[in-house]
């Protein structure tokens, strides 16, 4: 803990702190929660077989996806900002 004399901050806080960075923590919490319960109902009701398959072929798209941008990246003629 140190002394912080950023406006809106507490006095004794981390310097790491900031109120922005508290919000992006609660929206990745509130994701990785969906993803549990979402997990959670499909090893419950026997679709984690369905649930694979999709996430194989999400993969597989997002893969596609990652190369087709990589190889438009290298044809560019400007280098991106």
């Amino acid at each position: 803990m140190g002394l912080v004399v950023r406006e809106g901050t507490p006095i004794f806080a981390p310097a790491f702190f900031s109120p922005a960075k508290g919000i992006a923590m609660f929206g990745w919490t509130l994701t990785f929660l969906f993803l549990t319960v979402v997990s959670a109902y499909l090893a419950f009701f026997g679709l984690g077989g369905m649930a694979a398959t999709l996430v194989k072929i999400a993969f597989v798209v997002f893969l596609a996806l990652l190369a087709g941008s990589g190889l438009i990246g290298l044809l560019r003629s400007e280098p991106p900002v």
